[in-house]
């Protein structure tokens, strides 16, 4: 079981969605959304038990604790992160600075694919889309 979790969308070149998420074991989730979103400022709403249960199957199936994520080379310099933060209930604490701007798409294991597919599970099981995803006139 998780005590927190935290996933943030940082700014590149200010194309991109900023926004910081929570989300706690009792199913709060606490949301930030800065630029580029549907929603800005701070919201909350509440997720189920049964999510919640799906986040926590998420983190264990994908092994974030001891996940390691290694970028070879860099050549664009002003893409966006992502950040996921997890802090465990036996106390320890996992931080990943996802750099989307690295070149490693394809390693032997495959590495980037499986973060970018859990960061973006997380957000699916929040439900961060209404708030996120700009809809149009």
């Amino acid at each position: 079981m998780f005590k927190k979790i935290k996933l943030s969308r940082t700014e590149g070149d200010g194309s991109g969605p900023t926004y910081d998420i929570e989300v706690f074991p009792d199913g709060r989730v606490h949301y930030n959304g800065g630029y580029g979103v549907e929603k800005m400022g701070e919201h909350q709403w509440t997720i189920s038990e049964e999510k919640v249960k799906h986040l926590v199957e998420l983190i264990e199936g994908f092994n974030f604790k001891n996940f390691e994520y290694e970028t070879e080379m860099i050549f664009a310099l002003d893409l966006p992160s992502c950040i996921t933060e997890i802090i465990f209930e036996d106390g320890t604490e996992k931080k990943m600075d996802h750099y989307l701007g690295d070149t490693v798409k394809f390693d032997r294991k495959n590495h980037r694919m499986k973060l970018e597919t859990f960061e973006k599970r997380i957000e699916e099981i929040v439900g961060t889309d209404k708030y996120v995803e700009i809809k149009p006139y």
